[in-house]
């Protein structure tokens, strides 16, 4: 089946990318950084305590921890790495589901269905 073969094709250029790369080389360096494993600790626990709490909106108490996670955060540089890797991956997730969404849904790139007239070329 066509549809089967590119998505292994997909696959495969997901799996050999820069981005997909530098996310796992990302996540190596945050093993080998005891600092910046205590900081993704942290915050996870904050996370489960937001979550375990049912929380809409952080309390003060709870957004000053979080500011303080985030500080520590873009101060560890295996950290600060890792997240821009991990963004470039996302971004081109986000891209790749969109496109996907725009085949299932009709879509032009321009963000019109082949049917509400809104960009004048389906008539």
């Amino acid at each position: 089946m066509q549809i089967l073969d590119k998505a292994k094709e997909l696959a495969d250029a997901i799996r050999n990318s820069e981005e997909l790369k530098a996310v796992r080389e990302g996540e190596m360096a945050i093993s080998a950084d005891p600092e910046a494993q205590k900081i993704i600790e942290e915050y996870q626990n904050l996370q489960k305590e937001v979550h375990t709490q049912g929380l809409q909106e952080l309390t003060a108490e709870l957004k000053e921890q979080a500011d303080s996670i985030e500080e520590k955060m873009s101060k560890n540089q295996t950290l600060v790495d890792y997240l821009g890797a991990q963004e470039k991956l996302d971004n081109i997730l986000g891209q790749l589901n969109n496109m996907i969404n725009n085949a299932l849904t009709q879509q032009n790139e321009e963000g019109c269905t082949s049917c509400s007239s809104c960009c004048g070329s389906c008539s």
